[in-house]
């Protein structure tokens, strides 16, 4: 898929969304009356491209909250085996979105933060070549699929910042894991412009 493929599928999941005159947060939320901090939304995470993905919405306080950050999507992938039967899920990315129901910017942090399994970018970055089609989702997980095929290529250079950022935290010759590390939460960070960027996206000739 090229990127302004990817553009033109995102554009029409947001158009969709505005004649519903929601956005992907109000739609996950639906009647919740008040957001609890610390609190998944939905409760059973969101599942989409045959149980390979899933995706939860949460806020907090800070220090861990961004400025003008409403709350932020973990997203996860089943990491797969011969079989294909891993029950193994690691975490991609977070995608912080803003008071206005708008994604903010993409993060990565560090695995004490979400648990699962740890994978390097390098096993990572081909599983976003393989991100589902949008059949058979709600409207939230549809516009997840899009725009993360949208930003494939930021959110592996992200991948590959994290590896890098802990890799020049960890002390050699320290028995202290860095990865469970409390101090070290965020590692690396890509903000978005999604008009500007669709915009230029969508003159591309390729």
């Amino acid at each position: 898929m090229t990127i302004k493929e990817a553009a033109q599928q995102l554009l029409q999941v947001i158009q969709k969304m505005g004649e519903q005159h929601t956005n992907p947060v109000l739609d996950l939320l639906g009647t919740t009356p008040r957001i609890i901090e610390n609190q998944k939304y939905p409760d059973e995470s969101l599942r989409f491209g045959c149980e390979t993905w899933r995706a939860y919405y949460h806020c907090h306080a800070a220090p861990n909250k961004l400025e003008n950050e409403h709350g932020h999507f973990h997203i996860f992938v089943r990491l797969s085996d011969a079989n294909q039967e891993s029950e193994k899920w690691s975490h991609l990315v977070a995608l912080a979105i803003d008071s206005l129901g708008q994604p903010l910017c993409w993060f990565t942090v560090n695995h004490w933060v979400t648990g699962q399994t740890w994978a390097s970018a390098n096993n990572l970055d081909p599983l976003l070549t393989k991100l589902p089609s949008a059949a058979d989702t709600t409207l939230t997980e549809h516009w997840l699929v899009a725009i993360l095929k949208f930003y494939r290529s930021p959110i592996s250079k992200l991948l590959q910042e994290r590896d890098n950022r802990l890799n020049q935290l960890q002390q050699p010759a320290s028995d202290e894991n860095i990865l469970m590390d409390h101090n070290v939460y965020e590692l690396s960070r890509q903000p978005i412009d999604l008009l500007k960027e669709l915009e230029q996206a969508l003159t591309y000739d390729v």
